[in-house]
């Protein structure tokens, strides 16, 4: 996936990593290699998003970061899926999915010392369709299995389902 300007190139591989390339030198940028690891320490994130299904209602809520660990669903078996990497217009953010982690989507801060900036837990029957980044703004929206848009921002982030024609707003305040 190359960035909106050229210089850089995100790169996916089968360990779950993703290599920023700078492509003027040839070298690995500033960020380096980002890691998808099954379990996450949440205070690595600024936010945590997580959707469940209740009663066959989705209900979404921005967790507060507490120093818990949190296990992402894992299944080996997606890993011939497709994995989705895309650049926000500025190259400031990046988002990711690994679809070892079917419900899990990744938003990195490529200019924070801790680049991890989003970890959207969606609902377990819920899976990553495609990711398509606004051409001027930091807005993302994230096509849901669910007949669901995400739209992420990193002032707020809304989920609306298509079906039941509602809105859930989630504010994504939370900072270290």
């Amino acid at each position: 996936c190359l960035s909106a300007c050229g210089r850089m190139a995100a790169l996916h591989s089968s360990d779950t990593r993703v290599r920023i390339l700078d492509l003027l030198t040839w070298q690995l940028g500033s960020v380096g290699v980002l890691f998808h690891p099954p379990i996450v320490h949440e205070s690595s994130a600024r936010s945590r998003l997580r959707e469940t299904v209740h009663q066959n209602k989705s209900i979404s809520v921005c967790d507060p970061i507490t120093s818990t660990l949190c296990e992402l669903n894992h299944d080996a078996s997606r890993s011939r899926f497709p994995r989705l990497l895309q650049f926000s217009s500025d190259a400031h953010y990046l988002a990711t999915y690994e679809p070892i982690f079917p419900n899990t989507l990744w938003v990195w801060d490529l200019t924070s010392e801790l680049p991890l900036d989003t970890i959207v837990k969606l609902a377990d029957t819920t899976n990553v369709l495609g990711l398509l980044w606004h051409e001027g703004e930091a807005l993302l929206a994230v096509t849901l299995s669910n007949n669901s848009v995400l739209v992420w921002t990193p002032q707020r982030t809304v989920i609306h389902n298509q079906n039941r024609n509602k809105h859930y707003p989630l504010t994504a305040e939370t900072y270290m």
